[in-house]
């Protein structure tokens, strides 16, 4: 017999494994400057000469820091310090965004420039800008500047943010006074100039010249800082007077305390609670800093609200009586509703701050004293103007389902506390005086059988503002909802939740219902049995998957190969978002060292699947084991399927036992002569890829018999 070779590339198709994802590196920036201030600005260069800024920690080092003030006209210097893992990053654009004080009434700050750097070889990246002085109004700029620096390298992000006063420098002596408090551990105190000066976060700890501090909740303790200077420079070593006055001008107390080392003095002091009548001492406290350098006196003074973090100012029910007239009437099954209104000083809220957490628990007891029916709501208070209240009006559904039938009937009484956030049981203190009223008349169980169905929504966003769900007829959006029906038993009603919901920047779709109900739409008949029925929406989302990597269809004793040319790897993606999608398809064969087979770009629209045949050259790529992988992009991120492990062989290893010898002669020998779909047909053994087994196959085998690897 005729000794014939033959060689193969065979895809061994393994099971498929997740490649493992490395600890991504940490990116770090940290973002600080300073100023000429006329000369007096006491610049110096950080970490190398030309990175040009006020001696720490006056140039805001660290994360979130403030810089010292800002005269007007003058040239500020940013710098950014870049590090990954603590090593200076070279050679990244950081950009510089400089943005205005918030003016009146309006929400964000208005952008004043964006700067461009590039980290040298020890990672920093410095700008610099001429502060602006309009001849119309220029004095309108003064005020809180913020800075932000943002990086982003290997896909990874950092950013750092800077607050300066803008603000005409007073040479000579100057004092700045500014403090915080506790307030139950909800102060958000920092320290503003060093760790010990601890106050609230700027600009509510009444930073700058005769600046109102933020409110100071009853028998907490303050701390009070002052900041002193000449001619820019802190003074050390001198001796600073705190004076603080009750509302009435009935001096509290005076303490005293003596500079540091970069011109802080700093006391503190608990507030007081007397008995009798402790609320006599609410109001507007104030705080006066005296020093004297060298003959030269100077002052600031700072006001604060001293009072309960939030005031109940009214409670009422969604069944007013009439005026006058008798306490409003429930029946056993109907539901509750509470409205609580109340008002804070409290001003701080992001993004500078936090605001202050708050949980507001009604309970309702009948005329035994029997509590039938508690609810709570958690929210927060912020952002009030100094010496003003903010105020709130919220719903608490007490009796969400209904009245119990075990309710006694008369007169029952409504209560509301404000807790710090928590609830009593989990540690929460009560910051507010309880409220109690108003009184509701539970009627006597005789009235005609009534139950409560509540319809509510979870999971829809407030950029959606249409109806989300219908309820006979009638739609009912996000704002309006839970909304609570009063339904005479044995009555019909219909609802439908809408399927999809369009936001402004979301897509809501219908995900399940719970309650009384687990469909989209239904007739409901009903009992009594009061309860809510809630619509459960999901998210709109951008994703493209790839659902499948596929190799040749040919196979050789159960083991996948592809002749050595050549190859066709099919792969097919889906479009599972809510989205019309471009997408760049990548197929891999050694995705770690980048070895591209191909890429695609193609248009999916929502659901569509498509499936793309690579053809892959194999001519020139060494013998080994390879993994397949291919990668599926779209802007808003990408997805990854490893499809195992495929050998490309040598040329005559019909076996693919990685070795050239009379077994693969055999192989060959016994398809000779045939082509696809005779009954001894071998693809294995077309080592040419040319639809039959002939000479042509048995030569090439020949020509390598004896040749071995050990790549597989």
């Amino acid at each position: 017999m005729t000794i014939l070779f033959l060689i193969i590339i065979t895809l061994a198709f393994m099971c498929v494994r997740a490649l493992p994802v490395g600890a991504l590196s940490t990116l770090a920036v940290d973002l600080y400057g300073g100023a000429v201030n006329g000369g007096t600005g006491g610049l110096v260069g950080v970490h190398e000469l030309i990175d040009l800024a006020f001696q720490a920690p006056f140039g805001g080092q660290g994360s979130n820091n403030p810089m010292n003030a800002v005269e007007p006209q003058t040239l500020i210097y940013l710098n950014a310090y870049v590090t990954e893992n603590s090593a200076p990053v070279q050679n990244e654009t950081v950009a510089f965004e400089i943005f205005e004080p918030i003016y009146g009434e309006e929400v964000n700050s208005t952008l004043y420039t964006t700067l461009m750097g590039f980290t040298d070889s020890i990672g920093v990246a410095s700008v610099s800008a001429r502060m602006p002085w309009p001849s119309t109004n220029p004095e309108s700029l003064l005020g809180t500047w913020t800075v932000n620096a943002t990086i982003q390298a290997a896909n990874q992000s950092a950013e750092d943010m800077m607050q300066f006063q803008y603000a005409k420098t007073q040479s000579g002596l100057n004092v700045d006074l500014y403090g915080g408090a506790v307030n139950g551990g909800h102060g958000n105190l920092v320290g503003i100039i060093e760790q010990t000066d601890l106050a609230f976060p700027a600009p509510y700890g009444g930073e700058g010249p005769n600046n109102p501090m933020d409110v100071v909740e009853p028998q907490t303790l303050i701390y009070l800082n002052a900041f002193v200077t000449a001619n820019s420079v802190p003074v050390q070593n001198e001796t600073v007077a705190f004076e603080i006055q009750e509302p009435n001008s009935a001096l509290y107390a005076t303490l005293g305390s003596v500079t540091d080392s970069i011109g802080v003095a700093s006391v503190s002091v608990r507030m007081p609670w007397q008995s009798p009548n402790p609320d006599g001492l609410l109001g507007t406290w104030t705080v006066t800093t005296i020093v004297q350098v060298a003959d030269q006196f100077v002052e600031d003074s700072m006001q604060f609200q001293y009072d309960y973090i939030v005031h109940v100012w009214n409670v009422t029910t969604d069944n007013p009586p009439p005026e006058p007239g008798p306490p409003p009437g429930y029946g056993h099954g109907d539901p509750v509703n509470v409205y609580v209104t109340y008002g804070s000083y409290y001003m701080q809220q992001l993004p500078t701050s936090q605001p202050y957490p708050i949980l507001i628990l009604a309970e309702i007891s009948d005329n035994l004293n029997v509590t039938i029916g508690t609810a709570e709501f958690t929210t927060t208070v912020e952002g009030a103007a100094w010496g003003e209240y903010k105020n709130w009006t919220i719903s608490v559904p007490v009796c969400s389902s209904c009245i119990p039938k075990s309710a006694f009937s008369g007169a029952a009484t409504v209560i509301v506390s404000v807790y710090d956030g928590k609830d009593p049981i989990d540690g929460g203190v009560a910051i507010a005086t309880e409220w109690v009223g108003p009184i509701i008349e539970i009627l006597p169980i005789s009235v005609p059988p009534k139950a409560s169905v509540t319809f509510d929504q979870l999971g829809v966003g407030s950029d959606y503002n249409g109806t989300v769900v219908i309820v006979d007829s009638v739609g009912y959006s996000a704002a309006q909802l839970p909304l609570s029906f009063i339904w005479l038993v044995g009555s019909t009603h219909t609802f439908e939740f809408l399927p999809r919901l369009v936001g402004s920047v979301t897509t809501y779709h219908w995900n399940s219902t719970t309650g009384l109900s687990t469909l989209e739409s239904a007739s409901l008949n009903v009992t009594e049995e009061c309860g809510t029925i809630t619509g459960i929406y999901i998210t709109g989302i951008h994703e493209v998957i790839v659902t499948s990597v596929t190799g040749p269809p040919w196979t050789y004793q159960d083991i996948p190969v592809i002749p050595h040319e050549c190859a066709n790897i099919t792969v097919t993606v889906w479009n599972i978002g809510d989205f019309a999608e471009d997408a760049m398809i990548t197929l891999y064969y050694n995705i770690t060292a980048n070895q591209v087979i191909g890429a695609l770009q193609i248009h999916l629209e929502m659901n569509q699947n498509y499936t793309h045949t690579f053809v892959w050259s194999t001519v020139g790529v060494p013998v080994g084991i390879y993994t397949l992988a291919a990668v599926a992009t779209i802007p808003t991120g990408s997805n990854t399927f490893i499809d195992g492990n495929i050998t490309v062989r040598l040329r005559g290893d019909v076996n693919g036992d990685g070795k050239i010898d009379m077994k693969d002669i055999i192989l060959v020998a016994r398809a000779f002569g045939s082509t696809p779909g005779s009954p001894n047909w071998n693809l294995a053994a077309d080592v040419n890829c040319d639809g039959k087994v002939n000479m042509k196959d048995m030569a090439i085998v020949v020509r390598f018999f004896g040749t071995r690897t050990t790549a597989y």
